[in-house]
């Protein structure tokens, strides 16, 4: 049995059975990974971890030999980002800036270069509150450091018309430029 460590931005979340969650993670070394969390909903879960979305934290994993699903071994959280929860707009902004590189990326594709800038924006919106000119350097890098130049719809491919959507949402409530 086969394991890895990464450390990884907890970004989704799912049930999947009634003690256990699929959780989906960015990571630098292994990309977007989704992972079996087994226990994890239970009242005394075995990773002491609520499994918010926006945690940091250091894996270890099972790595899988025939799907795309690691299995969490152990994981220890190193951050939180509580502040991202402060109010709905750092929350709608800190949700369209990791959408967007998801959108922008496969499953299991080592993205540093994109992990790293999603770790600077949220640490930033930690901090400052969220503008419309953060959102659109964000695009820029995102479409740069995905190989399509400035052309953000080219990055994002099949998964431009949702994610535009998202975009014209969170313009409606962040202030005007």
């Amino acid at each position: 049995m086969e394991t890895a460590s990464a450390q990884g931005l907890l970004v989704r979340r799912y049930c999947y059975s009634e003690t256990s969650l699929i959780v989906h993670w960015l990571t630098e070394e292994l990309g977007w990974i989704r992972t079996l969390a087994k226990g994890a909903r239970r009242p005394k879960n075995p990773f002491c971890l609520s499994w918010d979305p926006y945690l940091l934290c250091e894996l270890e994993l099972v790595v899988p030999s025939r799907s795309d699903l690691f299995i969490i071994k152990e994981v220890q959280l190193l951050y939180a980002f509580d502040n991202l929860r402060r109010n709905w707009e750092v929350w709608a902004t800190a949700e369209y800036l990791v959408e967007l590189v998801l959108a922008a990326i496969e499953s299991q594709t080592q993205v540093a270069d994109l992990y790293r800038l999603v770790s600077l924006a949220l640490g930033y919106l930690e901090k400052h509150p969220p503008s419309w000119m953060l959102v659109e350097r964000y695009e820029y890098r995102v479409a740069q450091l995905s190989g399509t130049g400035k052309d953000l719809e080219s990055a994002l491919g099949s998964s431009y018309p949702r994610m535009h959507r998202m975009r014209e949402r969170l313009r409606e409530i962040l202030p005007p430029p």
